[in-house]
């Protein structure tokens, strides 16, 4: 497929130059993070995580604006997913994970509070 530009130069699409052969490879590696991480409930479960990376690898497809945004796209899902598998992997392991978690971002929070409420009086002041 080309398109048009305004001069009527015709400009190839990147969508023309990926082999199937790489979608395919997409579709599976998404696929086989989902099948490796969660758990099947029922027989069909395998057939709905095809469908489910089927449906990411097409979005990313449509929505590129190019081969390398489209790499990059497939790659940050892949990263995302082993990110919150690897997350889920360390809450399984350590029952105070999620709390650590949490005290670290009030943590955070709380030393960002001070910097603010003087900002305020500063602005009140002024």
């Amino acid at each position: 497929m080309a398109r048009v530009d305004l001069n009527q130069n015709v400009i190839a699409d990147w969508r023309a130059e990926l082999p199937p052969v790489t979608r395919r490879r997409n579709v599976r590696e998404i696929y086989d993070l989902l099948i490796r991480n969660i758990p099947l409930y029922e027989p069909d479960g395998a057939a709905d995580f095809h469908k489910i990376a089927t449906c990411f690898e097409e979005k990313f497809y449509n929505t590129a604006t190019s081969l390398a945004d489209y790499s990059s796209k497939v790659s940050a899902k892949l990263q995302s997913m082993r990110m919150k598998v690897n997350r889920a992997n360390q809450a399984a392991q350590n029952p105070n994970y999620m709390d650590q978690d949490r005290t670290e971002l009030q943590n955070s929070e709380m030393s960002g509070a001070p910097a603010a409420s003087e900002d305020s009086s500063s602005q009140a002041s002024s």
